[in-house]
């Protein structure tokens, strides 16, 4: 008898010792997960779709250094001069553009992982979904600026669909909300906030100079005259200037980039009426 009952007791105590060391076992994994939460946290709550700005910046940037360096049978002396511009500076300016992006890129992811309401927020505020688009057409300049893929090649058709498909369901549930009325004009009173002292918001000028350089270039293609060329050569200098100004301003004022009275982020600020 008390050898059966001496048996029947040594599973009872195997079962209390495994069940007790599994519980303390997972106690430093929540504990290093909320200290992680801890620190990632308050910033990617003041990260928003509006800083992808940078990205789109200097990926348009990367895309007009790239069309100015291909070879053409533009004869003019101001085209010569700007493939003269060296490869490896091309090369170093699409890297720096392709590690801005992704770092950008898992920024908002973990800002969607921590902070869902606040990106659902932003998604039917009035300004901030506009910035949506900015990550994605980001993606798409720095494809058609790559050194490494051509249009004809099936990597490039699969990347440009991915890529494309986010901008047309936006481009639909901002129509579908015009349609139904339920979208208010913005105010640009947000920008002019936002102005006021360093801000990303100042990477706005870079995008559609940048653009308005590439339509030169092509337009200098076309007609071929020196006034066309002059032209070509004043935005891309400019534009250039500029995205070097906001790279310089950016790196001494890198603790402005995630302000705490952001308009976009504003409870104030103008939404969407749903």
């Amino acid at each position: 008898m008390a050898i059966h009952a001496r048996e029947s007791n040594q599973p009872q105590i195997a079962i209390i010792v495994n069940t007790a060391t599994s519980t303390v076992s997972t106690q430093p994994h929540n504990g290093i997960f909320m200290i992680i939460k801890a620190l990632i946290s308050p910033s990617t709550a003041r990260f928003h779709a509006g800083h992808f700005r940078i990205s789109l910046s200097l990926c348009s940037q990367a895309l007009l250094w790239k069309t100015l360096g291909e070879p053409t049978d533009d004869s003019n002396t101001f085209r010569r001069v700007l493939r003269m511009l060296p490869s490896t500076a091309f090369i170093f300016l699409w890297f720096l553009a392709l590690l801005t992006l992704v770092s950008l890129s898992l920024l908002y992811l973990l800002r969607c992982f921590f902070h869902f309401d606040m990106v659902k927020s932003e998604f039917f505020h009035n300004v901030g979904v506009n910035y949506m688009f900015a990550p994605w057409i980001s993606w798409l300049l720095l494809l058609q600026s790559s050194p490494f893929f051509t249009p004809d090649t099936i990597s490039y058709l699969v990347l440009w669909w991915v890529f494309i498909v986010p901008i047309v369901a936006l481009d639909v549930k901002d129509l579908w909300t015009v349609v139904n009325g339920r979208k208010e004009v913005s105010r640009p009173t947000l920008f002019k906030k936002s102005m006021k002292k360093f801000n990303v918001a100042w990477w706005a000028y870079s995008f559609p100079l940048t653009f308005m350089a590439l339509a030169s270039t092509e337009y200098a293609q076309e007609v071929k005259s020196g006034i066309a060329h002059g032209l070509m050569l004043l935005l891309s200098l400019l534009s250039v200037v500029v995205s070097l100004v906001l790279m310089v301003f950016t790196v001494l004022n890198a603790n402005m980039l995630l302000p705490s009275d952001d308009p976009i982020l504003s409870p104030t600020s103008t939404r969407t009426r749903v």
